[in-house]
This record gives C-alpha cells, sequence and structure tokens, in this order.
C-alpha cells in the first residue's frame, strides 16, 4: 500500500501542489525515523545531495526575500531524500516485486475504466473536475480523462498524461518478463495498456523489452503480430508523426524549449536556480520537455553528470531498467519525482532490510538480480 501512496504522490494529477508538499515532508520524516542512518553510504547519494544543496538554499533565500513563486526546488531536494530512504526499506528484489505488484493492480483498475469510458464516452460527465496547468480535465482516481468536452481518447491512467503513464506500465512489464521469461496473461495487460496511451516513446520501449525477452518461436510470433498489425502500427505512426514532426507548430513546440535550454545551460552551466526558473521560464521559452535539461537548468551540469552517473550504476546491473529511465527522461521531467529517484539507488547496496509478507528477504541477491539481468535469460 506504501508504494500505490508513493506512485499516486508522484504523479497523480488531482493531488494539489500544497497537499504533495505535506505528504512527501510527511512520509519524509517517517522514513528518517525508522531508517538506519548509519546505512546512508551511497556515495553517490551524498554527491548528489551536495550538488543540489546551494541552489535549495539560495532558492529558499530569494523566496523568503522576495516571496515565494516556486515549491518545487524544495520538492525536489525532499523527493531526493524520500526515494532515497525509501530505496532502503525493502531489499532490491522486493521492492521490484512490491512495485510491480503496485502497478498491475492499478492498471487492472485503469484499463477497463478506460475501454469504458471509450465505449461510453458520456460517463465522464460522472467522474470529478480537477485542473492541471491551464486545462479542465476529468478523473475518477485511477483513470484520469484528458479535456472535458473533447476528450483525448489516450489513456492517462492514474498518471497526469499518457508520456508518464507508460513508463510504469513498461517498468512493470519488464520486471514481469524478466521474472517469468514469457509472455503471459499479465504481461498481456501491460502491452494493452501501452497501446492505449499511444505514446510514441511508449510504444517504442514496449517494442525493446519484448524483443529482449523473446526468443525463437515465441519472437516469431511476436513479429508475426506485429506483421499482421502493421496498417494499425503504420496508421497510428503516421497521426504521431503528422501531429508532433509534420506540424512545424507542434514541432516547435517541442523543440524550441530544448535549444533554448540547452543555450542557458551553456551560458550559465553552474544553473541558475527553481526561484530565476520559474521567473523567467515563459518569457525565455526554456520550459522543456524533457528530464536532462530541466536538472541542468536548475541544478547545473555537474548534478546533470551525477544523475548521468546514478543511469550508468542503473545500466550496470540491468541495461534494461536503464534503458527505460534514459528514454522516458528524454521526453518527460520526471527524474525528481520520489517513486523514480528509489530506482537510482536500488543498486547502491543489497542486503536484507525487510520481511514483506509473501516475500524472503535474501542475504544475497537471486539469480536474476546479478550478471545477465539486463538480457534476456537468467545470468
Amino acid at each position: 500500500m506504501s508504494t500505490v501512496f508513493l506512485i499516486f504522490v508522484s504523479v497523480s494529477p488531482i493531488i494539489s501542489e500544497v497537499a504533495r508538499a505535506v505528504f512527501i515532508l510527511a512520509g519524509l520524516g517517517i522514513l528518517v525515523c525508522v531508517t538506519r542512518l548509519s546505512s546512508m553510504k551511497d556515495m553517490l547519494f551524498w554527491m548528489l545531495v551536495v550538488s543540489m544543496t546551494p541552489w535549495t538554499i539560495i532558492d529558499l533565500g530569494e523566496s523568503l526575500d522576495r516571496g515565494f513563486v516556486t515549491f518545487s526546488f524544495l520538492l525536489m531536494f525532499a523527493s531526493i531524500l524520500v526515494g532515497y530512504l525509501y530505496s532502503k526499506v525493502y531489499s532490491t528484489e522486493e521492492f521490484l516485486i512490491i512495485f510491480e505488484r503496485s502497478v498491475f493492480y492499478l492498471c487492472a483498475i485503469a484499463l477497463p475504466l478506460f475501454v469504458l469510458v471509450c465505449v461510453y464516452p458520456e460517463i465522464v460527465g460522472y467522474f470529478f473536475r480537477y485542473k492541471y496547468g491551464e486545462f479542465t480535465n476529468r478523473s475518477a482516481v485511477f483513470l484520469n480523462v484528458l479535456g472535458e468536452s473533447d476528450i483525448i481518447f489516450r489513456n492517462a491512467g492514474f498518471a497526469s498524461e499518457p508520456g508518464y503513464f507508460q513508463f510504469f506500465l513498461n517498468l512493470a512489464l519488464f520486471i514481469t518478463l524478466r521474472r517469468s521469461g514469457r509472455i503471459n496473461l499479465r504481461s498481456g495487460l501491460y502491452v494493452a495498456a501501452i497501446v492505449s496511451t499511444q505514446s510514441t516513446m511508449g510504444l517504442a520501449i514496449m517494442a525493446l523489452v519484448i524483443l529482449m525477452f523473446t526468443r525463437g518461436w515465441a519472437r516469431i510470433a511476436v513479429i508475426g503480430c506485429a506483421v499482421g498489425a502493421f496498417g494499425t502500427i503504420s496508421n497510428l505512426a503516421e497521426v504521431h508523426y503528422q501531429g508532433k514532426i509534420e506540424n512545424e507548430y507542434a514541432l516547435s513546440e517541442r523543440m524550441d524549449p530544448f535549444v533554448n535550454a540547452a543555450n542557458v545551460i551553456l551560458e550559465r552551466p553552474l544553473g541558475i536556480g527553481a526561484y530565476e526558473y520559474t521567473s523567467i521560464y515563459e518569457n525565455l521559452n526554456i520550459g522543456s520537455w524533457d528530464s536532462y535539461t530541466q536538472v541542468g537548468l536548475r541544478y547545473g551540469t555537474v548534478t546533470l553528470f551525477i544523475v548521468a552517473l546514478l543511469i550508468g550504476r542503473i545500466a550496470k546491473h540491468s541495461l534494461g531498467l536503464a534503458m527505460i529511465i534514459f528514454a522516458t527522461f528524454l521526453t518527460s521531467p520526471i527524474w525528481y519525482l520520489p517513486v523514480v529517484s528509489c530506482f537510482y539507488f536500488l543498486f547502491s547496496r543489497i542486503e536484507p532490510k525487510a520481511r514483506v509478507h509473501g516475500i524472503s528477504a535474501r542475504a544475497t541477491p537471486i539469480p536474476e538480480f546479478q550478471n545477465g539481468w539486463w538480457v534476456g535469460r537468467r545470468g
């Protein structure tokens, strides 16, 4: 249940910024009390904290002096701490199993709700309204529907947008396939949900994950299904191409902020802080859609390099997990979310930490978490 709550606090748009801050700070306080501080020996964690601390202090001083225009600098710093401490509650294998179970239950609710909305759109009128940015949407808690009068029929699940939802689904798909080694009903549910997001990056990641874990006749069957669905896939690809690349306005809306943000990072490699970023991002059009420029803008190239090292450490143990995280960061600014930051520190050490119902803690990692985790076979 705690992991489900962590996921909701991280990405649910129906939770206000103030409520999110309260939950994160409360969770941080609880984790500090239950975690042995002597276990906090991860060098990369401390490097990340040290690199983020100066701008956090500067932003706090600016906010106290000139008024709070954002709480993001506090939320980001606290979220990294929550992610690190939460990763110490369970061993690596325990966390991944619990994470996958949590996503499965949430997906098992969200997908049927989405199908119901597609079949009977009028039901959206019974969902409650919420505002996310400048848009008014509808929510049934486990399913957020984009739009109100003009519904966007893309499955966002419990997240604020489909691009975030696919991240959790692909992680869960990867974990499921790595444990079972074959396509089953559970992984089939994730595949259906990922397809329903219509996320370009999500579909690409899903294809790579499936090919990673299928071989022989199973791989031939997967390729055959892809060929059989070529018409649908090509139509979807054409829609995305026309909407995101051929459409100059849509392309510039995504690329211009990225290019502008990269130029600012080159001019100010030490970062500009969250306070100044919030004050100028609209005028300078630097509100980029990816995680990497968002890290560089706020905290500088040193912090960006440390985040790259953290992803690299994940890749050392699990190239598949690192691939999903790296690719999603290209299109979503989710690098600091509590549930995402957990993955940075999963492989910092592996030892028994707790006993979860139905899962025994182990003193050493089970074979699938040793060398070979990243390939389509057990190590």
